[in-house]
């Protein structure tokens, strides 16, 4: 969720939200957070291949255990329209994200990026 910060003090910062009991300040917090982290996608790179992919494969992977959107928004602390277009490919995932959609989908994270090469142009299957 604040990946796009550093590291270091990106992990502080989720710690710091971890502790916060009241669940409607931590989701007034994501929204702000999101609403940066769009600002910041809009100017930076252009959505990809590979975004639609990993996102494909996360919606996949979600579908496959039966998870509803709402219970995998709250397990990764993000509101449904992130995931919605995580999963749709028109948001770019995170490094932190990524790693805790692996957590709460009970994979690894190489399992995003499967049919991929770095090799020759992406392979896309369906998750």
């Amino acid at each position: 969720m604040f990946a796009f910060l550093d590291t270091a003090y990106s992990l502080r910062l989720t710690q710091a939200f971890a502790r916060i009991p009241d669940r409607r300040i931590q989701q007034r917090i994501v929204e702000l957070v999101e609403q940066v982290a769009d600002r910041n996608s809009a100017d930076g790179a252009e959505l990809t291949a590979l975004d639609r992919h990993v996102g494909a494969r996360v919606r996949g992977r979600r579908l496959e255990l039966q998870l509803s959107e709402s219970k995998a928004a709250e397990a990764l602390r993000c509101t449904i329209d992130h995931l919605r277009a995580c999963e749709e490919g028109t948001a770019h995932i995170s490094a932190v994200l990524l790693f805790e959609m692996s957590r709460v989908l009970d994979v690894e994270v190489s399992y995003f990026f499967d049919g991929v090469s770095v090799n020759r142009e992406l392979q896309h299957e369906d998750p």
